[in-house]
């Protein structure tokens, strides 16, 4: 941590913790600033692990498992929408519809949920599939 203090001395503190048991760890938001600083507490779960993967998602009827194979102990995922039109999922291993079910994310969003590999996204494109370059990005966390 760098601190500023009157006068224009620059004081250096680092603190080495040697106990893996700690839960979390804490970034300064806006570090260098004396004012207006808040701590923001992370997970160090988060840190152990993840996978992004691409998925085409199809406008074919029973849509597509988004992603096809499950990340292990996977805690958390998010969807971005990279192609150009909205996609439609359900997270009961349903078949989205366009008109009726499902959740829909638009072009250039994004979706996050807390979700282990009980919970099976299927996605359907609104009018055309999608491709390689522009498709839907998972990325899971474990």
């Amino acid at each position: 941590m760098i601190r500023v203090i009157r006068g224009g001395i620059v004081a250096l503190a680092v603190a080495l913790f040697s106990s893996a048991a700690l839960a979390q760890s804490v970034v300064t938001q806006g570090a260098g600033q004396s004012l207006g600083s808040k701590p923001w507490r992370v997970d160090i779960g988060a840190q152990n692990g993840g996978k992004t993967t691409e998925v085409a998602v199809t406008n074919s009827a029973g849509g597509t498992a988004t992603p096809a194979t499950c990340l292990a102990q996977r805690k958390a995922i998010e969807l971005q929408n990279n192609g150009p039109n909205t996609i439609y999922c359900t997270v009961d291993g349903t078949a989205p519809l366009v008109s009726s079910n499902g959740r829909w994310i638009l072009s250039g969003a994004a979706w996050s949920l807390d979700a282990g590999c009980n919970v099976v996204i299927t996605c359907i494109s609104a009018t055309a599939a999608q491709i390689s370059g522009a498709a839907t990005m998972v990325t899971e966390l474990k």
